[in-house]
């Protein structure tokens, strides 16, 4: 069994990101952690509303998960999160015009500093620079009604859907021409066990 913790700027962030790959990790027993370090961000919608999205997108991946307020500070987010012990993490990508998703990847590399831990950035919708080496065949109907479970993303946004299925669909290109859908990572570290 692999400890997976997936970090996020806010909701919805981790399942855009890494959902499909979440998923794999569900299927194969892992214990899969959550951990939203701004779930009182207002400007994406009802906090209250987005929490109940996120306890049933944790649901459909099996995942327990953690949600922090926006003025926790980076130190105390990665003394809670520490005590996760994760063997992989996945966090967003560091290159991002976004500081919450940023700083959501200060908090990943601060816990990946145990040097036996997995680490792998994913794709966020304003990173750039964005160049995977590490991808993950997944299966898109899944992931399309994992995100479905973000209602108040995907009725306010009318591109939401279609931009992570285009990533997912591209990624795919990059490692089979059958049609796949895939998510991409960059690695940042990878320990052979």
């Amino acid at each position: 069994m692999v400890k997976v913790l997936a970090i996020g700027a806010h909701i919805d962030d981790i399942e855009l990101g890494c959902g499909g790959t979440l998923l794999k990790h569900c299927v194969a027993g892992d214990q899969i952690t959550l951990a939203i370090i701004k779930i009182d961000d207002a400007l994406g919608g009802n906090p209250d509303q987005r929490i109940q999205e996120q306890d049933a997108a944790a649901v459909k991946v099996n995942a327990s998960w953690l949600g922090f307020h926006g003025d926790n500070s980076i130190e105390k987010i990665v003394g809670v999160l520490d005590a996760v012990k994760p063997d992989l993490i996945y966090f967003p990508y560091e290159k991002d015009h976004h500081q919450d998703h940023h700083r959501a990847f200060q908090v990943g590399m601060a816990i990946g500093r145990n040097p036996e831990c997995d680490l792998r950035g994913y794709l966020v919708t304003t990173s750039y620079g964005y160049v995977p080496d590490y991808f993950s065949i997944i299966d898109i109907a899944f992931k399309k009604s994992l995100v479905r479970c973000f209602k108040s993303q995907v009725t306010r946004k009318k591109r939401y859907m279609d931009l992570m299925v285009n990533h997912s669909r591209f990624f795919g290109t990059l490692v089979s021409e059958e049609g796949v859908f895939a998510e991409g990572f960059v690695t940042y570290r990878k320990v052979w066990r």
